[in-house]
């Protein structure tokens, strides 16, 4: 009996130390997440895919393997440099929580890139298991005919029902919400895969009319829209009364924005919201609003007066409002700022683009080579603030800190005299001419006048001599006549 106990107390007893184990390893397995630059690039496009690694605790070094189809994708490099090709279609990363790869597409189709294998290493433990990730990208054969097809193969809301019944062909629908449903989530998938869709519009429901767009742009670049026009009941179950009719736009909600009149609009679209900002209320002139913000920087959604045009403009202390330009890449997001004028570098002078669907102005220097780089003065997602190199052709940006950039005045390039003179007028050349002769007249006459000076104090000296002579030869006289 005492065996059986002692038997049953050591199985208990390694029964739990593996599972404090298993926890162990649970608690200290860290996750992986990977993006791309282009999820839709062409055959010889180079695009790049960045891995990020986290963990629960300080991770000293990531280490991880990513799978690849070599047959449409050719390794290029790693842009810490602690990367190297374990094999064909595998490479091999070691970097601290993040790494960036770069490849060129060779071949069009779809392939699904993949971390496997991944581990970090802590201060006081080794090879703690990260879980994999992966995803699709695409690559396009830019020489094919591309499809124009925009049509969408399903539609799918969360509530209601569409009125008519979904077709393809089908444009425009109706649906009503109970006054319950304050959210309506709207799925959409496109015939042709190579077409990619967006859904605009807040899912957000407020009583009464509601609208959503569903936007499908095919391969070629043909766009078709579905609109989903949607009515939220009230608590009664009815439609609210003259919901067809504009409404009246509160006076405390208009504004005026460099000299334009503009709205501020209580729904706007939420699914592509700047990088950490949330929707949060915001009470303006004593009326309540809808807002985002990220804890320091409030935004609220302004359009024209017919609601067209919106965008988010940052509301100051002082009530007024600053165009917020944000950018957001496949990897991180880029709030626009306007540099100070002591802050741009020299050389550098401003040019309008358009990165993405944002008009900013950026920095160019001219005199470079590399004509297709320009300077643009930003916030990145990692709370760096200062100027970022954004390559126009690529689409990406890189901080500029290591460039050895000059500010200040720029020095204008030192000049010969001869290249002095050749720029003056000519009334300056014949007043310079005019001087010069005089200051050459001066100094012959004061030449002359020191000639004679010094020729003058010689014949002087001279008469001085002689006189002192004389007067030695006539002392000399007299003595000899005495001592006769």
């Amino acid at each position: 009996m005492k065996k059986a106990l002692k038997n049953l107390s050591s199985l208990f007893l390694v029964v739990v130390l593996i599972v404090g184990l298993f926890s162990i390893s649970a608690s200290a397995a860290g996750s992986s997440t990977i993006a791309f630059s282009s999820s839709k690039p062409k055959i010889g496009d180079t695009f790049t895919v960045t891995v990020k690694f986290s963990a629960p605790e300080t991770m000293l070094v990531a280490e991880g393997v990513l799978n690849y189809d070599s047959k449409i994708l050719k390794f290029e490099s790693v842009e810490n440099e602690n990367g190297k090709l374990k094999a064909e279609g595998i490479v091999n990363l070691f970097t601290e929580k993040s790494a960036t790869i770069k490849f060129t597409c060779i071949a069009a189709g779809t392939t699904t890139i993949s971390v496997s294998g991944a581990t970090y290493s802590a201060e006081a433990t080794d090879g703690n298991p990260i879980n994999g990730c992966s995803a699709n990208v695409t690559v396009i054969d830019k020489n094919a005919v591309q499809s124009s097809n925009a049509n969408l193969k399903s539609l799918w809301i969360s509530a209601g029902t569409l009125s008519p019944a979904f077709s393809p062909n089908t444009t425009s629908y109706t649906i009503k919400i109970p006054y319950d449903k304050t959210v309506l989530t709207v799925s959409a998938n496109p015939e042709d895969s190579a077409a990619t869709v967006t859904v605009q519009g807040s899912k957000n429901m407020k009583v009464g009319a509601n609208k959503r767009t569903i936007k499908v742009t095919a391969a070629n670049g043909t766009v078709k829209e579905y609109v989903l026009n949607i009515t939220r009941l009230d608590e009664s179950g009815k439609e609210v009364a003259g919901e067809d009719e504009k409404p009246k736009i509160p006076e405390e909600l208009k504004v005026v924005v460099d000299g334009n009149p503009m709205v501020i609009a209580d729904n706007f679209p939420t699914d592509n919201l700047p990088t950490g900002f949330s929707v949060a209320a915001y009470t303006y002139k004593e009326k309540e609003v809808s807002s985002i913000t990220d804890g320091t920087k409030t935004l609220l959604y302004l359009t024209n007066e017919a609601g067209e045009n919106g965008g988010f403009y940052e509301v100051t202390a002082e009530d007024e409002f600053v165009k917020f330009l944000y950018i957001q890449t496949a990897v991180n997001g880029y709030v626009i700022l306007s540099p100070e004028s002591d802050k741009i570098p020299t050389g550098y002078t401003p040019v309008e683009i358009t990165v993405g669907e944002v008009a900013l102005t950026a920095y160019r220097n001219e005199a470079e080579s590399l004509t297709d780089f320009v300077l643009i003065y930003a916030k990145g997602t990692h709370d760096y603030t200062g100027w970022y190199r954004y390559d126009t052709v690529e689409k990406t940006f890189q901080r500029a800190e290591g460039l050895g950039l000059q500010y200040g005045p720029e020095e204008p390039e030192p000049q010969t005299l001869l290249e002095k003179i050749g720029n003056f007028s000519d009334n300056e050349k014949i007043a310079a001419i005019t001087i010069v002769t005089v200051i050459l007249l001066l100094i012959a006459a004061l030449i002359v006048l020191i000639v004679k000076i010094a020729a003058g104090g010689k014949a002087k000296k001279l008469e001085e001599e002689f006189d002192e002579d004389f007067d030695e030869f006539e002392s000399i006289t007299i003595t000899s006549r005495d001592q006769d």
